[in-house]
């Protein structure tokens, strides 16, 4: 089978040739044909020095350089959009995830059962469970917005999916991030392990963490604002029905609905626009 490895690279000089040695000896046992597509978000270090190097001496490596920092998710975007293959496999930069544990994303997903397997960390790190932000937001989403999807733990960097089946099944423009859009019997996981940053310092900020969970924040909010429509509307024929003529000076207590259903139509357009507006992200890239 041919695969294609996406791995968006920011700041990672440090990392990148041990993350390339060892996904070189993975693919090596298990793939026909294999490309290995690095994505440099513009790092300010020296990893595309590095890449360059590594590309030297490997024709099933590719480098594509973003031309603006566009954060991890445009960049690893960016990489599928320039596949050869349909088996596609992305990760991070920073040896968290191991390559070796590739082999059992392929064990489950070469079944063909799944569209789409999610490497799920069976034990975080310690300093992984102390990002209290990230793990909140992802709670929230995974169990309580999209409750149809709660086997799969985590939707996190480290999956296999196929493109051709991912496209059949996504309406059109959508993308892999778009997770409530994939059927959830078409979703698989597999336990991965989890390991200390080599990276030693986070890329994340609060700013590029709100970035990263946008789509889903705005998505929730998309949600809640259709719940919260509907229960305006209820609310306002209750309260019309109960005090017309009971509660002559109390009419007022209308305007409590219709200010409510004001504000949920227009959290409903606003995130409608922003979940919209996710859909073809623009991106510019070189490969080099």
């Amino acid at each position: 089978m041919d695969y294609s490895l996406v791995i968006p690279v920011y700041n990672s000089s440090k990392t990148l040739r041990e993350l390339y040695l060892q996904l070189s000896e993975v693919m090596a046992k298990m793939a026909d044909r294999y490309e290995i597509i690095f994505v440099d978000d513009c790092s300010g270090d020296d990893s595309l020095k590095v890449l360059r190097s590594i590309k030297t001496g490997d024709k099933n490596v590719r480098i594509l350089a973003m031309q603006n920092n566009a954060g991890q998710n445009i960049a690893t975007l960016c990489g599928i959009e320039h596949t050869r293959y349909d088996a596609v496999i992305t990760m991070d930069d920073d040896l968290q995830y191991s390559p070796g544990d590739i082999l059992k994303l392929a064990a489950v997903f070469n079944k063909g059962k799944y569209i789409i397997v999610y490497g799920n960390p069976e034990v975080r790190t310690p300093e992984a469970r102390f990002k209290i932000l990230p793990a909140v937001a992802r709670w929230a989403f995974n169990q309580v917005i999209l409750r149809s999807h709660r086997k799969v733990k985590y939707f996190l960097s480290y999956r296999m999916f196929s493109k051709s089946k991912m496209a059949a099944v996504m309406p059109k423009g959508l993308n892999i991030y778009f997770v409530w859009e994939i059927p959830a019997e078409k979703m698989g996981n597999v336990n991965v392990g989890h390991n200390p940053s080599q990276r030693g310092v986070s890329n994340y900020n609060i700013a590029r963490l709100f970035l990263f969970f946008s789509q889903y924040i705005w998505f929730s909010l998309f949600r809640f604002s259709n719940a919260m429509i509907a229960l305006s509307v209820l609310f306002a024929v209750f309260t019309i029905v109960k005090v017309s003529g009971h509660i002559p000076d109390a009419k007022f207590l209308i305007i409590i609905p219709l200010v409510a259903f004001m504000l949920s139509m227009g959290v409903y357009f606003f995130s409608r626009l922003q979940v919209e507006g996710k859909r073809k992200p623009q991106f510019k890239s070189v490969e080099v």
